[in-house]
């Protein structure tokens, strides 16, 4: 399977459904299922070095203002950047994982988390991977 490699916090927001855009100052020709990993950095409250979520990279476009909010982002990126769209977000129980740059494949079998999962359990399922 595809996988990216996101920071901790932006990766978390994904696998929570909060965040549906990437921003990327680089594109591929890619599309469908990606992992969303989040890097080894650590941060508090977060959970790094693990996969989150499994969605679908639908299609990537000229970042625009419009995509402030569902990219998490207070303001435009200095750099011309891509809006990657992604849909379908499924959340995963967290797998261990080393990420790299770029798209990479994973070798993993997700463990989806139910589909009617509500934001208190999806948060009590991810507390034990986070880093405090």
């Amino acid at each position: 399977m595809k996988a990216i490699s996101i920071h901790p916090r932006f990766a978390m927001e994904i696998a929570c459904k909060r965040k549906t855009i990437e921003c990327r100052t680089w594109q591929t020709r890619y599309r469908g299922e990606l992992l969303i990993c989040a890097s080894a950095r650590r941060e508090p409250g977060c959970i790094a070095g693990h996969a989150l979520a499994v969605c679908t990279l639908a299609s990537i476009l000229p970042f625009a203002q419009a995509h402030l909010g569902p990219a998490g982002m207070d303001e435009m990126p200095s750099r011309p950047s891509y809006a990657w769209m992604l849909e379908a977000i499924r959340p995963i129980r967290p797998v261990p994982v080393k990420g790299q740059l770029g798209l990479f494949s994973a070798q993993i079998e997700p463990v989806f988390l139910p589909k009617s999962i509500t934001m208190e359990e999806l948060l009590a399922v991810l507390a034990p991977f986070c880093d405090r």
